[in-house]
């Protein structure tokens, strides 16, 4: 333990990455150096007196917050950066690289292995086929079937503090295709009722409950409605409810092939195997995980 100068946000984020001051590294390697005797450390993690989320994962180093709300979400995330050089887990991100990600649904061939990007690891094919459900003869469509089970519609990071401005409004279109589930992951923090946040789609309001915490909390409203994943354009609406002040972080509408949603495939394909599509934030597919 040691005492550090405070750790800076991202300017515009204020709850997503927590940074290097510049100053908080150094003291950590050298306070490691005292503690142990040594003269360096393979790897350091900082636990950050910071009770909201946040986090940030360097070489050798990953700082994770204390937060009682959503510190071991942060932990998990940024260990695997640092340790495992795995990429996002999410859509939109910055960091695709690792055994968890592939540029292509191509499986590798014998001794294939990946190429260097910096300091990070890329495979152009799929790494992890040991792992994909037996039996071989059926793996062919099972690839085929996960590769195209989403499609991402819409993503964005408003940072919006509800209720200081107009409602926030969001139009997304859907493909005419075979979906089965409209799925619309949102964060929000600051929040003092369950009920701070209304929420309409297409019009409709939806219910929405919310945890009362500070933190930012992560949200999912999933519908097979048919009108909902109609092709065409679609709208949200985020609002505050009565004189709530609670800030949107972040959107992502996603909609998802039959066999894939909720409604039917949720259990079947919860924890199963496969090529997943990865989009980028311009909703652009890059690859595979």
């Amino acid at each position: 333990a040691y005492r550090s100068s405070r750790c800076p946000r991202a300017r515009g984020e204020p709850l997503r990455a927590i940074l290097d001051s510049n100053v908080t590294l150094p003291r950590a390697r050298a306070a490691c150096r005292e503690a142990l005797g040594c003269p360096g450390c393979d790897f350091l993690v900082l636990l950050v007196n910071e009770p909201l989320y946040g986090g940030m994962a360097a070489e050798g180093v990953t700082m994770i917050t204390n937060s009682p709300t959503s510190g071991a979400i942060s932990a998990r995330h940024e260990l695997a950066h640092a340790l495992a050089d795995l990429g996002e887990e999410y859509d939109g991100g910055g960091d695709y690289s690792g055994d968890n990600f592939a540029e292509t649904a191509r499986l590798c061939e014998r001794d294939e292995g990946p190429r260097r990007r910096g300091r990070r690891l890329v495979w152009p094919c799929v790494p992890w086929s040991a792992w994909l459900p037996p039996p071989l003869e059926r793996q062919s469509a099972w690839r085929e079937a996960s590769g195209a089970s989403s499609t991402l519609l819409h993503i964005d990071h408003p940072w919006r503090v509800l209720g200081a401005e107009a409602p926030y409004r969001v139009s997304f279109h859907v493909p005419a295709g075979g979906w089965e589930e409209l799925r619309i992951s949102w964060s929000v923090s600051g929040v003092a009722h369950p009920e701070d946040v209304a929420l309409s789609l297409d019009g409709a309001p939806t219910a929405t409950k919310l945890r009362l915490q500070q933190d930012r909390q992560f949200l999912r409203l999933e519908t097979s409605d048919a009108a909902a994943l109609s092709a065409g354009k679609h709208s949200l609406v985020f609002a505050a409810a009565r004189a709530a002040r609670p800030t949107l972080c972040h959107i992502m509408v996603h909609a998802f092939a039959r066999g894939f949603g909720g409604a039917d495939g949720g259990d079947r394909t919860r924890g199963a195997v496969g090529i997943f599509p990865v989009f980028s934030r311009a909703g652009r597919r890059i690859g595979y995980r």
